[in-house]
């Protein structure tokens, strides 16, 4: 109720033509922020930011790996190939990666590879095999059936529905 009032306040403020009304509404926010800092439940999660900077460290070291995969999504990409261009062993890279991202390599990249078809499937004339072969699947079908599982419907429906076509 005490942030609905200071809401309020602002709204009729806006159409004001006083020379402090923008200096009015700025307290207004600064009043409303402090409200919800009282309000807001305190709490630290110490297991939280032990993972969150574990996180940090982790996408620190792969950073690489994802330049790797930005420029060569469209290629036979092998986690040895990755690892090696990270700098990293192929067991210490996958470890690494899935602790990191939450996924493992292989599930990113076909995740980037299926938001790239998207975007190919809207935006472009490209058939579907040609947006398949064009965003790195080997296989038709293969594309298909991740493409289905991760977006619920096959690329001509996507795309169907995104462009009307």
């Amino acid at each position: 109720s005490q942030v609905r009032a200071q809401i309020e306040q602002i709204l009729e403020q806006c159409d004001s033509e006083e020379p402090a009304a923008e200096l009015f509404n700025t307290a207004r926010i600064i009043d409303i922020l402090g409200l919800l800092c009282r309000t807001a439940p305190v709490q630290v999660n110490l297991c939280d930011q032990k993972k969150n900077r574990d996180r940090s460290a982790g996408l620190a070291k792969i950073r690489k790996s994802f330049d790797y995969i930005e420029a060569h999504y469209n290629e036979n990409i092998r986690l040895k190939d990755i690892a090696r261009d990270a700098g990293f062993s192929e067991y210490y890279f996958s470890r690494l990666f899935k602790e990191t991202m939450e996924v493992n390599f292989h599930q990113y990249l076909n995740e980037y590879r299926v938001r790239k078809a998207e975007y190919l499937l809207t935006n472009s004339n490209y058939t579907v095999s040609e947006v398949a072969y064009g965003v790195g699947f080997s296989s038709i079908s293969t594309f298909d059936r991740l493409f289905r599982s991760m977006k619920g419907c096959s690329p001509q429906e996507f795309r169907k529905l995104r462009v009307g076509i």
